[in-house]
């Protein structure tokens, strides 16, 4: 509910979400208890005895009084503000910074829900779309190392997606033939 915003979940995406393919006989009992569970949890975690989730007309919000951070809505915020930068070099370290804020999977693990898995794949795709953005301007500007700082850290957050193409460009370019040649044969 959380990563919806003002926007809300439904209850039956939270039905879907929560209880996948299992018959629930009284799905608003079940929603209640769950996030009953949840707030005795984050309190029991230190945060304020309050309603978290709030509902209006079968659609649930995350309650105003406790702000939150979503780091994926962070991501994407962080994207759209270096869109709108007039200075190259200020945009690029603005999408520096949004890529280095992604941090793999949305909710890995829960890829069979299909709300999730669409989610997933779209942070990813901006990742990629933001990441092949800074390695074209790294590569135009000839900032080998900040190409090999950046691919090091794709490869982590990002595995199976090639970025291991990007550390052999960047350790070659850098004059770390060994190094290249070592990393390529792993």
């Amino acid at each position: 509910m959380a990563h919806f915003g003002h926007e809300g979940a439904s209850r039956s995406l939270i039905k879907n979400t929560l209880f996948e393919d299992r018959e629930v006989d009284d799905v608003s009992h079940a929603i209640r208890n769950v996030l009953y569970n949840m707030r005795q949890k984050l309190k029991a975690g230190g945060l304020p005895d309050a309603a978290f989730v709030k509902q209006t007309k079968g659609v649930y919000y995350w309650a105003d009084e406790v702000e939150i951070v979503d780091d994926a809505r962070e991501f994407e915020k962080l994207i759209a503000d270096a869109e709108n930068e007039h200075s190259r070099a200020t945009k690029m370290a603005k999408l520096l910074e949004a890529c280095f804020s992604y941090s793999g999977r949305f909710f890995a693990g829960r890829d069979n829900v299909p709300w999730i898995y669409q989610e997933g794949e779209r942070y990813r795709a901006l990742f990629k779309q933001t990441a092949t953005a800074l390695f074209d301007y790294y590569r135009e500007t000839q900032k080998y190392k900040s190409m090999y700082d950046l691919a090091t850290y794709a490869v982590n957050v990002d595995p199976l997606a090639e970025w291991e193409l990007y550390v052999i460009e960047a350790l070659t370019n850098l004059g770390r033939y060994a190094e290249s040649e070592k990393y390529y044969d792993s």
